[in-house]
Order: C-alpha cells, then sequence, then structure tokens
C-alpha cells in the first residue's frame, strides 16, 4: 500500500471523535480491522427521532433533467418533488443544513480546446455557484460564487448554516482538488490540502453534529506531479487505498494521516459520523470490482462489523439523519462491473441492518445524494 504522512496529531483526533459521539474517549485509533470481525450491535445514546423522509436528487431518465424530491424512509417511494434543476450542469449535493435547507452545488467547465489527454482546458472558462434552498417555500438563492478561474464541488453546509466545506481545483488544473472551508458571515477561509501535489484523491467532506469537525477519505497520489498541464492525467490505482481522515473543522495545512486505513487491496471511499462512531464504505479488489461493504467503525475508528452491498465503486455516498441512529448509503453500480444493467440502490442502516428502500434500473429515477 501506499504511504500516508503525518499530520494531525492522535489526541486531536481522538477528542473530535469524543465530543462528535458524547463518549469516553480510547488510547489511539490504530488501523481498522477486518469487516469480517462482527460485534454486537454497537450501544445506543440516548433517544433518537426517527425521521420519516429523506431528499434526494433524482435523475437517471435520458432527457430528463434532474430534480429534488422527498423520499419515504419505509418505502423509497416519491413523496413530494421540490425543486427542477438545470440540464447540462454538473450537479453535487444535496445537502441539509440544521434548520432544513437544502444546499446544492451547479458548475461547468472548464472548456476544452483539444482532445489531448487532459483535455488542454482553456483559461477562466468555469463556472460555480452554491444554492440554498428552503423545502417549505421553495426560495432558492445563491450563498456562494466563485470565480472563472476555479471550480468548485460538493459544497455541504455546517449544521448550523455558518460555514460551508467543499472541494475546489483551478479551472486549469487537472484533478487539483483540495478541501476548502469558508465561513459565510466574514468571508474567511481556509484550505486543507492544497500544497498538496495534485491527483492525491478526496471523497465528499461530512461534518460532526455540533460543527467542530470534518470526515473524508483519502489516498495520496500514486505519482506526485509538480502541476498538471494540458497533455497530464492523474494515473489511477489499481486497487483502492483510501483512508478515512478526521479533522477539527479549524485545521489547516497538507491532509494528515488517515486514522483508518482498510485491509490491503481495499479503500474507504465515503464515511460519515454516525451515533456509534463513523459509518463507512469500504470497496476492495482490482479496480474497485471486489466487494462492497458498509463497516460501522468506533469513535476510537476500529472496525466493529461489516455488512455487505452491491458490488460497486462507482459512486458511493453516506448520510447520517439527525440524532445519529440512521445512515442513508446510495450506490451506482456500473455495467462494467457486473454482466448486468447499471443499477442505482439506496438503503438504510440502523446500527444493525441495512434495509433495501431503492432499487432502480435504466430507465427509472435514481436517488443520487441522499440527505436527510
Amino acid at each position: 500500500m501506499r504511504s500516508h504522512r503525518a499530520g494531525v496529531s492522535l489526541t486531536a483526533v481522538t477528542l473530535a471523535l469524543v465530543s462528535v459521539v458524547g463518549g469516553a474517549g480510547c488510547n489511539g485509533a490504530g488501523a481498522a480491522q477486518s469487516a469480517s470481525s462482527a460485534s454486537t450491535r454497537p450501544s445506543a445514546i440516548g433517544p433518537a427521532a426517527q425521521p420519516v423522509s429523506l431528499t434526494a436528487r433524482l435523475s437517471g431518465i435520458s432527457g430528463q433533467d434532474p430534480e429534488l424530491a422527498t423520499l419515504s424512509v419505509a418505502t423509497g417511494k416519491v413523496l413530494r418533488r421540490l425543486s427542477g434543476l438545470p440540464g447540462g450542469a454538473q450537479v453535487t449535493g444535496p445537502f441539509a443544513a440544521g434548520d432544513g435547507s437544502l444546499w446544492y452545488t451547479l458548475s461547468s467547465g472548464p472548456r476544452s480546446r483539444s482532445d489531448v489527454l487532459g483535455g488542454d482546458p482553456a483559461p477562466d472558462s468555469c463556472t460555480s455557484k452554491v444554492i440554498r434552498l428552503d423545502p417549505k417555500t421553495g426560495a432558492s438563492r445563491t450563498v456562494l460564487a466563485s470565480s472563472s478561474s476555479a471550480l468548485i464541488g460538493a459544497a455541504v453546509p455546517n449544521p448550523a448554516g455558518t460555514e460551508v466545506a467543499y472541494l475546489r481545483q483551478g479551472c486549469q488544473d487537472y484533478k487539483g482538488w483540495y478541501l476548502v472551508v469558508r465561513n459565510l458571515k466574514t468571508g474567511t477561509e481556509h484550505s486543507i490540502g492544497r500544497a498538496d501535489a495534485p491527483c492525491d484523491d478526496l471523497s465528499t467532506p461530512s461534518w460532526s453534529a455540533d460543527g467542530k469537525s470534518l470526515i473524508f477519505t483519502w489516498a495520496p497520489a500514486l505519482e506526485k506531479i509538480t502541476r498538471p498541464g494540458p497533455q497530464s492525467a492523474c494515473p489511477g490505482s489499481p486497487v483502492p487505498d483510501n483512508a478515512i481522515v478526521v479533522v477539527p473543522a479549524r485545521y489547516r495545512g497538507p491532509v494528515p494521516t488517515g486514522q483508518a486505513v482498510a485491509d490491503q487491496g481495499c479503500g474507504y471511499v465515503a464515511a460519515s459520523f454516525d451515533r456509534w462512531g463513523v459509518a463507512a464504505v469500504d470497496v476492495c479488489g482490482l479496480l474497485s470490482a471486489g466487494t462492497t461493504t458498509l463497516v460501522q467503525l468506533s469513535r476510537s475508528l476500529h472496525s466493529e462489523r461489516g455488512l455487505p452491498l452491491p458490488a460497486s465503486a462507482d459512486g458511493v455516498s453516506v448520510s447520517t439523519a439527525p440524532g445519529g441512529a440512521e445512515v442513508a448509503v446510495d450506490e451506482y453500480q456500473a455495467p462494467g462491473f457486473t454482466a448486468n444493467p447499471p443499477a442505482q440502490w439506496l438503503e438504510i442502516y440502523d446500527g444493525m441492518t441495512l434495509r433495501t428502500i431503492v432499487h432502480a434500473s435504466m430507465g427509472e429515477l435514481w436517488p443520487v445524494s441522499t440527505t436527510w
């Protein structure tokens, strides 16, 4: 496996996890144990209300623009269509803030000037904006817009809606993504991983319930490139190697060491805090075409149990409900992984079991990027 560099101290990470789940800390967070070593159900921490609905971006039907809609947690059926989304734009989200508002990112660009490897992107040909939607009134407004020299995506608000964490790269960069945390009241911001070489693999970040910590998955680039040029491309890893990273929301600097590392030949591709610690998706095998598992990690980031998911690595996200007692997992299976046509799943995890509420095939609306 590729080596992971040093960074945020283990003490800071442990304290961050304790504040997230409200439990006592443990001494250190080593490499995750195998997901096959299932344990008893994690202990609950007080009562938590069970949500009856969640929100997703619906897409999948050719020629039909995506839209936001609420779905029944019990059946996966559409309860209410909230808002249409523009076709042709790159859409990430939605992500919910504590007040129930939904945030999504629209972006386009860069414009390719040739068909060489990397596309020779044109300067200042990117547009990005973050939209806040009030699902009760249908009113929306732009809360953040990027300059034409940068591309942003996956903007996730903190529970208070006062800060947003998102991915950003230069418009002419190829896979030069890094994390930015921006205070929307003051306009101040700081970055995580900006000084790192391009081609590191970063997942969508997720906030802790108290807004003090961020969690994401990360893998270092196989080859370090000073600055990708028009004919540069990121070398892909034949096997996943992503680790879980937890940092204080105020942290700035290089991406620190992954605090939970999967077994060799496997990697964590998505993670979210939950009531018992962290829920994460682990993919294994050559070209990520092996097993896919939902792993429950403890507060000290040790694997406690694993539940099998449909084999997939083309698009996976996890989202935790308020109170942390339920986690939504949506994943896309590309036709290249199996002989079956492409499909989309939405499953609900309650700390013990997984329950499928949507299994959509080609020609049906797919729930993507589910949030509570």
